[in-house]
C-alpha cells in the first residue's frame, strides 16, 4: 500500500482571506463560496435571490422561519463569476478574470500581472452589482 505524495499549496490561507475579505469589504455580500484549486481561487455567487425564494416559499409552508431557511438553502446554486490565478509564484503576483458569458466556459481576462490586495480592491467591488458586466 503506497502512500499519495503530498501536494504543497499554491495558495496560502493569507491570500483566500485577502479575498474573502474584499468580498465582505468591497461587494458587501454575505452569500458566496470560495474554491481553491492550484493557482486558482474562484468565486461563485448565489444563482437565485434567497428573499424572493423565502417570500414564495413562506406563503403556504408550514415549516418555521428557521427551517425555511435551512430548506432555501438546499436549492441554491452556485456559478463562477470572478477568478484570481497566481501568475507569478516568486513575486506572488496575481492575475484577474470575470466569467463571461458568451460561450459556455468562458472568461474575460481583466488585469495583472499584479498585487493580489490591489486587484481585490479594484474588482471584487462589481461583484454581484450591473457593473461587473462593464468590466472589459
Amino acid at each position: 500500500m503506497g502512500c499519495s505524495p503530498i501536494v504543497p499549496k499554491k495558495i496560502t490561507e493569507e491570500e483566500v482571506s485577502i479575498v474573502e475579505n474584499g468580498i465582505r469589504q468591497c461587494a458587501r455580500l454575505k452569500h458566496y463560496k470560495i474554491d481553491v484549486r492550484g493557482k486558482t481561487i474562484t468565486i461563485y455567487l448565489p444563482d437565485q435571490e434567497r428573499d424572493e425564494l423565502r417570500n414564495v416559499l413562506s406563503q403556504d409552508s408550514p415549516l418555521s422561519p428557521s427551517k425555511l431557511d435551512t430548506f432555501i438553502e438546499t436549492l441554491i446554486t452556485y456559478s463562477p463569476k470572478m477568478r484570481f490565478i497566481l501568475a507569478d509564484e516568486d513575486g506572488r503576483k496575481f492575475e484577474v478574470e470575470r466569467r463571461c458569458y458568451i460561450g459556455p466556459d468562458d472568461w474575460l481576462f481583466l488585469q495583472g500581472p499584479d498585487d493580489l490586495s490591489k486587484l481585490v480592491k479594484r474588482y471584487c467591488g462589481h461583484l454581484g452589482k450591473e457593473s461587473f458586466y462593464e468590466l472589459i
